[in-house]
């Protein structure tokens, strides 16, 4: 098991604590993004601590104004991935 994989297990753990705890999903967000979680582990984690489905994971984290900054990179290369696909097809 690597460092980064713990650090991810860990968090997924305070996630799932901080949740119990009274936190909500912005708040666990931030932490997320604090702790060093990118935008799809930010995805995985609400997932794996049982926070939110996929699907309400992905559109937290993409609504957020905590990834703001960052979520139109994952929509370009969202979009150019879908075009490849449908070229291909």
């Amino acid at each position: 098991m690597t460092d980064q994989e713990m650090s991810y297990r860990e968090t997924v753990s305070e996630v799932s604590n901080r949740v119990r705890a009274g936190a909500d999903v912005e708040q666990v967000i931030r932490f997320m993004r604090d702790s060093g979680l990118d935008v799809m582990d930010s995805i995985m984690a609400l997932k794996d601590a049982k926070v939110l489905s996929g699907h309400d994971a992905k559109l937290a984290v993409f609504q957020s104004p905590i990834w703001a900054d960052t979520i139109g990179s994952y929509d370009e290369f969202h979009n150019a991935l879908i075009s490849e696909i449908d070229r291909e097809s």
